[in-house]
């Protein structure tokens, strides 16, 4: 069976005027973007959870108290930090976005603006959200091997402690990396003492 393959970021206008967001469509065909409109903001709550929204782009006329709530729901549904990039005609926008005034996710862009100014914008939101998902492959990554090694040294553990034998495991480096009780026993040194220290400083 074939795996679904994840839909680019997207970008969602909601109020923008039509002139504005076709000269835009035609700058943002090179990015690796989706980009969708909305006429209402209740519509946020039904873009599919497969594609991560990473901005809207809105028209100050369109942001009342349940578009902003419906941006905040989306935030919440697709666990992002989808930006908010205000189109404005007038200062005025800055009183009806005060709840919103400590976020650094909200830009006020004011019109008229050269709709290139807002792709380079878009695109440094596009290069924050490949690093972040870059960032969090690696922990993923981590989280993994961390495990791994969990597992490994349980296992160890098991092997080593049915051998009634003195075990020792050095690395590349003569470095000491595993001592049993038995060898402590037998060269009396406890594996405190000896672990993570070169085997040519201990006297066996």
């Amino acid at each position: 069976m074939s795996k679904h393959k994840k839909r680019p970021p997207l970008i969602v206008s909601l109020g923008a005027k039509p002139d504005f967001l076709s000269n835009l469509q035609a700058h943002l065909n090179d990015l690796p973007l989706e980009h969708i409109q909305c006429s209402d903001s209740k519509k946020f709550l039904s873009i599919s959870g497969s594609s991560e929204v990473i901005a809207v782009v809105a028209g100050a006329d369109a942001l009342d108290t349940e578009a902003l709530n419906n941006l905040n729901k989306l935030r919440e549904k697709n666990q992002s930090d989808a930006s908010l990039i205000v189109l404005a005609d007038s200062s005025d926008i800055n009183n009806r976005l005060m709840e919103l005034s400590e976020s650094a996710l909200t830009d006020i862009l004011y019109l008229p603006l050269p709709p290139i100014v807002l792709k380079n914008k878009l695109i440094n939101y596009l290069d924050l959200f490949e690093r972040r998902n870059e960032l969090s492959l690696a922990l993923k990554e981590l989280e993994s091997n961390k495990r791994r090694l969990a597992s490994d040294q349980q296992k160890l553990k098991i092997l080593t402690s049915a051998v009634s034998e003195p075990i020792i495991f050095i690395d590349q480096d003569l470095m000491v990396r595993f001592w049993n009780s038995e060898a402590e026993s037998f060269f009396g040194y406890t594996k405190f003492e000896v672990v993570n220290e070169s085997l040519s400083l201990i006297h066996i």
